[in-house]
């Protein structure tokens, strides 16, 4: 009891971030500035640390701050094409870390080796065989507390091979044409654990944010939704056993080549629904969530 006490309180520090800049992208040399409050009082004490590119840059104890007004706890600028965080919580719980992030010039951001020659064009040739298949569309509604103003689906996307694309799709009922961005949703590694299975929760959240969002939450394995836990288990003992660790042994047979056409036909549903506004698409993910978004 007391463990999972410990993991409550981690979860409850109070702290609100905030950056000088509305986007968080800034220009070399351009002067960053990060704020921090309180949202109620909080008696322990709290930390900074500031990671640049995956590596900790610096750190600050026994931070001040107060309620409901903000504290200036970093400013500086960088000289490079960099990508930060800076984090704050109380160092005796490592999980109650609170994040807030920006980059500095992305678009000098380049890979760590070069592009094989023949990348576009195999892919190219994938999204070219994908889009020539017809897309059959199964939208389900389901229950849930907030249907009321946002409708909730489950959703499945017909794939020319491999399993179809599949998850929770949600929105502001009754939104205006052309009202909405999109928010694509891809997951971290895994099959059977939660944050492996999409969820409705989740969608919702997020189509609550704004003034609105089409967010579809979708599983990276194209598995059935909101089946009993026994069904993921399974999966992930025989048909989805260790895929990350399958050998390489054809550009056709790699088993995140699905997963990536997944989510272009993910996106090309999205993109094509009158709610749209035509404007903005958001792809976010963490992990194995942040490689697909990144493709």
């Amino acid at each position: 009891l007391s463990v999972f006490a410990a993991v409550v309180l981690a979860a409850q520090v109070p702290v609100h971030l905030e950056l000088n800049s509305v986007t968080g992208i800034y220009e070399k040399g351009e002067k960053v500035e990060v704020y921090a409050s309180l949202t109620e009082e909080f008696a322990s004490s709290l930390s900074m640390r500031i990671t640049c590119s995956g590596k900790r840059v610096t750190s600050a104890n026994d931070l001040e701050l107060s309620v409901n007004e903000k504290t200036l706890i970093y400013s500086g600028c960088f000289d490079k094409a960099s990508a930060i965080n800076v984090s704050v919580g109380n160092p005796e719980e490592r999980n109650s870390f609170k994040t807030i992030g920006f980059v500095v010039s992305p678009e000098e951001f380049r890979p760590g080796f070069a592009e094989p020659d023949d990348l576009m064009t195999f892919w190219q040739s994938q999204i070219e065989a994908l889009r020539s298949s017809e897309m059959q569309v199964t939208a389900t509604e389901v229950e849930h507390p907030d249907k009321a103003d946002y409708i909730c689906y489950d959703l499945e996307l017909s794939m020319p091979e491999g399993n179809p694309v599949r998850g929770y799709m949600a929105m502001p009922r009754n939104a205006a044409d052309a009202s909405l961005p999109i928010a694509l949703l891809p997951h971290a590694a895994g099959v059977h654990k939660p944050h492996c299975q999409s969820s409705i929760k989740t969608a919702v959240n997020w189509a609550k944010k704004g003034r609105g969002v089409i967010a579809f939450d979708v599983n990276a394995h194209g598995m059935l939704n909101g089946q009993p836990q026994e069904y993921y288990d399974d999966l992930d003992k025989t048909t989805l056993k260790d895929y990350a660790k399958r050998p390489l042994v054809s550009h056709e047979e790699f088993y995140f080549r699905l997963m990536y056409l997944r989510l272009v036909r993910a996106m090309d549903y999205l993109t094509g629904l009158k709610q749209w506004d035509g404007k903005r698409a958001l792809v976010y993910g963490e992990s194995q969530g942040a490689g697909q978004a990144g493709a």
